[in-house]
């Protein structure tokens, strides 16, 4: 499954915690950090978001035309990186 970037680093982050759960405060600044990678998650989905919208503005005739596309990218995003609630 394709993920967001912050969201391989944030399940990598929670891994090694997993496996340094003998060493308490290692586990804990791992954890800590996966959570703080997550808050950028958001942030990095909107990035995205508007690269899809600027690539089909940038390919339109008339790019002004550019608002009736952003629905497309949240879907866009949702399709590819597979993010929908099941």
């Amino acid at each position: 499954m394709k993920t967001p970037i912050t969201k391989q680093i944030a399940d990598r982050l929670e891994e090694l915690a997993v496996q340094w759960k003998d060493h308490t405060s290692q586990a804990e600044a791992l954890m800590m950090a996966a959570k703080e990678v997550m808050t950028f998650q958001e942030e990095e989905k909107e990035q995205i978001k508007q690269s899809w919208v600027s690539a089909w503005q940038d390919s339109m005739i008339n790019p002004k035309e550019y608002r009736f596309y952003e629905p497309d990218a949240e879907q866009y995003y949702n399709e590819t990186f597979n993010t929908k609630e099941k």
